[in-house]
């Protein structure tokens, strides 16, 4: 039998749960409710004074023998529905996830799936169900039986499954049901042309099919975040292979996430740094969370590398949108074009933890061993010496 070990009533408590639902159903009144009286969900009057166990008594800190812990019930019929229905999304997303995790309280195939709840979680309000409002109600009749509040109830039996499972009268399906391998196999492979934008090989399908069936049949089953993690492992495994091969060009999500962090490194002044940068990318597969973390310790690096930007780079500019007025200065000077100008070419403009007044910073440019190179500096070189010969009456 399933033993509750507190509750609001008292401080410890030993209760056995069909004994609290036997002694609550003894004060059942004779005749029915009073008039206006709500009908609570487990038959009782709301308000009906029920025994939830027994409770110490001590007098002076001492011990003095136990006496009978009691409670009232709370909830009445229809409550479940208001409850739900009172809840803005992030708190209906939260209770849903949890009841359709405890066993019994559903019709198989009703309760809403992780997926399904994750996908309205930051958006459209999440239905609430005639089936969701008797799953809260059956949450509540446990609630009323053994003298706590719903949301601890709750929480309780997704905790203890088979109290759940003992109050419900609920029977688990003998053995686990396994994945067809065609759907891993199809979801292997829609996985891998997302990823990479390459077709996966028939014998890797087949092998992560194989290892979820494997993890499946064992006794506790698999998880959706344990199955999640094999794929990934499969994933991260073919993002080594393929970066491996002479030539090959990262395309898909991947593709798209070195893109991503190759654009970081240069837009603030950092050399590119290829392995590092592959494996930020494979590590964000995980979560495309990991991506922005990864694109932040980017940002990081570039504050050690310009102390004189590091508050701005913190507010989430570039050292290229910072200094552009310099990038812009030194392509006129040097007859460039701005977009060829490398952030990681502009060291120059600092002067130790400070950034070089722009006047300065142009006379620092015309004193370079580059601008001799412009044809500006060997059009004034001509000009000056003719101006010289000019001086000296010299043809």
């Amino acid at each position: 039998m399933a033993k509750e070990d507190k509750n609001k009533a008292g401080k410890t408590t030993s209760q056995d749960v069909s004994a609290a639902d036997a002694a609550a159903a003894k004060n059942v009144p004779t005749g029915g409710p009073k008039a206006g009286t709500k009908v609570g969900v487990t038959g009782l009057p709301v308000g009906t004074p029920i025994n939830v166990g027994q409770q110490e008594v001590r007098e002076d800190g001492r011990y003095r023998g136990t006496t009978s812990a009691t409670a009232k019930t709370q909830y009445a019929v229809g409550d479940g529905m208001s409850k739900l229905l009172a809840m803005d999304n992030p708190q209906r997303v939260q209770l849903l996830s949890v009841l359709s995790q405890i066993p019994g309280l559903y019709p198989k195939g009703r309760a809403y799936t992780a997926k399904q709840l994750q996908s309205v979680a930051a958006g459209e309000l999440v239905a609430i169900r005639e089936e969701d409002a008797e799953a809260l109600e059956k949450v509540m009749q446990y609630a009323d039986t053994v003298g706590v509040t719903y949301d601890v109830a709750a929480q309780r039996l997704f905790n203890q499954p088979n109290i759940a499972a003992s109050f419900y009268g609920y029977t688990p399906p003998k053995g686990p049901k396994l994945i067809p391998e065609k759907s891993l196999v199809a979801e292997i492979s829609d996985k891998f042309q997302n990823t990479f934008d390459v077709n996966v090989p028939q014998g890797v399908a087949k092998k992560y099919a194989a290892e979820v069936r494997a993890a499946q049949a064992k006794g506790e089953g698999l998880s959706a975040q344990e199955r999640e993690d094999i794929l990934l492992k499969y994933l991260e495994n073919e993002a080594g292979n393929l970066m491996k091969q002479e030539g090959f060009q990262p395309r898909g999500v991947l593709g798209s996430y070195i893109t991503q962090l190759r654009q970081e490194y240069y837009e603030n002044g950092l050399p590119m740094d290829e392995n590092r940068i592959y494996k930020m990318a494979v590590k964000s597969l995980r979560d495309p969370q990991e991506l922005e973390n990864n694109r932040q310790k980017v940002r990081q690096r570039a504050e050690l590398v310009f102390p004189p930007l590091r508050e701005y780079i913190a507010r989430g500019e570039s050292v290229r949108d910072v200094l552009s007025p310099y990038i812009r200065l030194k392509a006129s000077i040097f007859e460039m074009n701005d977009a060829d100008i490398n952030p990681s070419d502009m060291y120059d403009v600092m002067d130790g933890d400070k950034l070089k007044n722009i006047n300065d910073y142009k006379k620092s440019l015309y004193q370079s061993p580059e601008y001799t190179k412009t044809q500006g500096y060997k059009q004034r070189v001509v000009s000056d010496t003719r101006g010289l010969l000019d001086y000296l009456g010299i043809d």
